[in-house]
């Protein structure tokens, strides 16, 4: 059978990965020189792609190798061109470009968390942050491009559209990196392949929802769900969910530490509905602060989702060796410190250089939240 007879029993349903899979087996099977010169039929299956990006994943395995470029840009040249254009611009040129008021109004116009957003970059101005950016970014081209070159190729597009929009003032651009749209696949996608078997590790657990989604995605069959926070109350509301939604007590555990790369006892304050939590000598609660190399030295864990507004590094340096030794899946919120875009991939692939690696956008509400990936 053709293939453009056979594309339009698809369109209408790759949200289903099983159909996503017959559609890519098709191709594979049936795709003629014929139809590489049907341009109409190849932007329908790009469409497809396009639409369907949390699903590149498994097309990257199992799409013939020869007709990835035919159905997927390759925006390394557009990356060369965006950091070159930050490189050789000057300081004036992105002073004058960024106007806070436009900018906190747009975030009122497409109902983004403002309030959060303002959390992320401790109390400066939008234009003050932006600038930040710009010097970080404008010193370390070249880690850029190394992080680049490490992505999957929807990695590499998210990574291209969050500093194109970040640095345009154009959130269009952001919007695209937002593959994770539901709340139950916050991080979660098909980049990672679970087994029965595994101990999913929630740091930065909050209310516990992420935890419940996990137990859901994979029809309840994991061996354990651990769930670590340093806050009181969301040790209270995590516990709440996991009772309120039926989950076996033989199959989480909910545990009150802080996360490091050292064992000691910090002081933690509370701030804010998303619990910014900053490290303060003077004031705040005792929290006992662990690694997780430490934690889990007797059974490592086998996927890790890392939410620690800003605490990332030092919880992935106090976990290196199980990401050394067993190479754990893993699911880093990247976004809280300008740095960490970069330097988390670039850490993770020097102790373990098997990984790979892409970036997706969350689904909540606010703008430039961009989840690091890890296989």
């Amino acid at each position: 059978m053709k293939m453009k007879n056979n594309i339009s029993n698809f369109i209408a349903h790759t949200h289903n990965k099983d159909c996503l899979l017959e559609l890519i087996k098709n191709i594979n099977e049936k795709f003629t020189d014929i139809d590489r010169k049907n341009q109409k039929l190849i932007k329908q299956i790009k469409k497809i792609f396009f639409d369907n990006i949390d699903f590149y994943h498994m097309v990257e395995e199992k799409l013939k190798k020869e007709l990835r470029s035919l159905f997927f840009y390759d925006y390394a040249s557009d990356f060369g061109k965006l950091l070159n254009h930050i490189k050789t611009h000057s300081f004036k040129y992105f002073y004058n470009k960024v106007n806070t008021v436009r900018i906190l109004h747009f975030f009122e116009r497409k109902r983004y968390n403002c309030a959060y957003f303002s959390s992320i970059f401790k109390g400066h101005t939008f234009k003050e942050s932006f600038l930040a950016l710009y010097d970080k970014t404008r010193l370390n081209i070249d880690k850029y491009f190394k992080v680049f070159k490490l992505l999957d190729y929807a990695g590499k597009r998210a990574f291209y559209y969050w500093i194109k929009g970040m640095f345009e003032l154009k959130f269009k651009y952001i919007e695209q990196t937002k593959c994770i749209k539901n709340p139950n696949e916050e991080y979660l996608s098909s980049f990672f392949n679970f087994t029965d078997e595994e101990t999913y590790v929630n740091c930065g657990c909050y209310d516990g929802k992420s935890l419940l989604y996990f137990y859901q995605y994979v029809n309840k069959k994991c061996s354990k769900l651990i769930g670590i926070d340093c806050v009181k109350k969301n040790i209270s509301d995590a516990v709440d969910t996991m009772i309120k939604n039926n989950i076996p007590k033989e199959k989480y555990e909910i545990l009150y530490n802080a996360l490091g790369e050292k064992e000691e006892t910090i002081f933690v304050k509370e701030e804010g509905m998303y619990n910014i939590n900053e490290i303060d000598i003077k004031k705040g609660y005792q929290v006992k602060q662990v690694t997780l190399d430490t934690l889990f030295e007797d059974k490592p864990y086998t996927f890790l989702s890392l939410d620690v507004e800003g605490f990332e590094m030092g919880v992935l340096r106090g976990s290196e060796k199980i990401i050394r030794e067993t190479k754990p899946k893993l699911a880093i919120s990247a976004y809280h410190k300008y740095e960490d875009i970069i330097e988390i991939i670039l850490y993770l692939h020097k102790i373990n250089p098997g990984y790979k690696f892409s970036f997706m956008g969350e689904y909540i509400n606010t703008f430039a939240d961009l989840t690091l990936y890890c296989k």
